[in-house]
């Protein structure tokens, strides 16, 4: 077993669990009114879609993450925990250039923490695709 590609996978199962949940309450809540515009429906729309995406790569991230904790017989194990790191902190950089980048982002910094799991789990999965603590 690998306990930081665990632990990450933990916390890619907390986040899904989060993401799911909570954040079907807040998407819908910012459906504009009906006499507001096409525009304002279409981009609420497009967001709705762009949840649903992060809602499912987070489950596969998760899914992956556990197989990778427990799986020792698969050739490519290294290769997949560094993707995944990869992936999430390509998710923590664009997160925190978002608050760089988006004028008035930066008063949402620690309301919006998201990008410190993202950090945390691509570093967990580095630290276990080197075996820093695979037994």
């Amino acid at each position: 077993m690998n306990w930081p590609i665990l632990i990450a996978a933990l916390l890619s199962a907390i986040l899904f669990v989060a993401h799911t949940f909570f954040g079907t309450r807040q998407t819908w809540s910012t459906h504009p009114p009906a006499q507001d515009g096409w525009h304002q429906h279409r981009n609420w729309h497009q967001a709705v879609a762009a949840w649903h995406l992060v809602t499912a790569d987070l489950l596969l991230l998760a899914a992956l993450q556990f197989a990778l904790a427990f799986r020792t017989d698969w050739t490519f194990r290294k290769e997949a925990a560094l993707f995944v790191a990869a992936f999430y902190g390509l998710w923590a950089l664009l997160w925190l250039l978002n608050f760089g980048i988006t004028r008035g982002a930066h008063r949402f910094f620690w309301g919006l923490p998201q990008w410190m799991f993202f950090l945390a789990n691509a570093v967990l999965m580095l630290w276990g695709a080197y075996g820093i603590s695979t037994f």
